[in-house]
């Protein structure tokens, strides 16, 4: 509708394409978000407005992230960061940024409007998790309480926000992994009962329980995370889900006879992976398993 009105070339559709294509890469559908990501580039090229650019780039940071891609959205997220500090302080002059695109290298919900504390969230959030995904959880536990500082001024944040920053905290050095995502998987069944996030802390609970020894309860972790993605035709990288496939596989090691159970558990699990080779692997193991019975 806006490019009806304000014309395909008008600058003033960036931020709806900058969301679309952030949707579309939350759905695993990169190569659709790299066209309208290339489309925003181009269209905020040349433009002053320093916040457009650090909501471009925490963005297109989030896309790559979503890919795996972390050492190249750690960059896009900290010089976000860093413009939005400024904006938000006062301190950053008005304009004067070119877009040069992207530098070498499960989201938080975008804000919108002018630079504020729930936007420097935002972006320290992604800082974070990059760090935390590529070896650095005393450097990214330190950028994620700087997010929650941040957070805590910020009461115009999305309600989402608090429990998200809450399981990425969970995951750094913290003697209460376990008590801190079960307290920020109620916050997320409170607040977001039915959303993706919640499914995430649902598999970051569960992988939490195998990794203490406690199988059945990072089953049941798991499963609930499952039946909510399912429910929402999401999708996952296989890196999440591979504490919980490797318990599975477990489970019908020493049970043999819950295997035919297991198979079809594991079919299921595998056809909400991304990538069809990945889901037609797992499909063949689960039709093995069942064989084997």
């Amino acid at each position: 509708v806006q490019q009806r009105v304000l014309g395909v070339d008008s600058p003033e559709t960036a931020d709806p394409l900058m969301h679309i294509a952030l949707e579309l890469s939350n759905q695993g559908r990169f190569q659709e978000a790299d066209g309208l990501f290339r489309r925003v580039e181009s269209l905020l090229e040349g433009r002053p407005e320093r916040a457009d650019h650090a909501r471009f780039l925490s963005y297109r940071g989030y896309h790559l992230a979503n890919q795996g891609r972390f050492e190249e959205a750690l960059p896009l997220a900290r010089e976000a960061s860093a413009i939005r500090r400024e904006l938000s302080s006062g301190r950053g002059p008005a304009g004067g940024v070119l877009l040069t695109g992207a530098a070498p290298r499960e989201p938080l919900p975008s804000s919108t409007g002018s630079p504020s504390g729930a936007d420097v969230v935002q972006s320290l959030y992604l800082e974070a998790a990059s760090l935390q995904r590529l070896g650095q959880p005393q450097v990214a536990d330190r950028v994620a309480r700087e997010a929650a500082v941040e957070l805590f001024a910020a009461p115009q944040a999305p309600p989402l926000w608090e429990p998200q920053l809450r399981v990425l905290q969970a995951a750094g050095p913290s003697p209460s992994q376990e008590r801190e995502l079960s307290e920020a998987v109620a916050r997320f069944e409170q607040v977001a009962p039915e959303e993706r996030p919640t499914a995430l802390s649902y598999l970051a609970l569960g992988q939490r329980h195998l990794e203490a020894g406690r199988v059945d309860e990072g089953l049941a972790a798991y499963r609930s995370g499952l039946r909510l993605l399912k429910a929402r035709g999401g999708s996952l990288r296989l890196d999440p889900l591979l504490p919980y496939f490797r318990a599975l596989l477990g489970r019908a090691e020493s049970r043999p006879a819950e295997r035919p159970a297991v198979s079809a558990e594991l079919f299921e699990a595998g056809q909400l992976v991304r990538g069809t080779r990945t889901a037609h692997d797992i499909a063949l193991a689960s039709a093995r398993l069942a064989a084997s019975q």
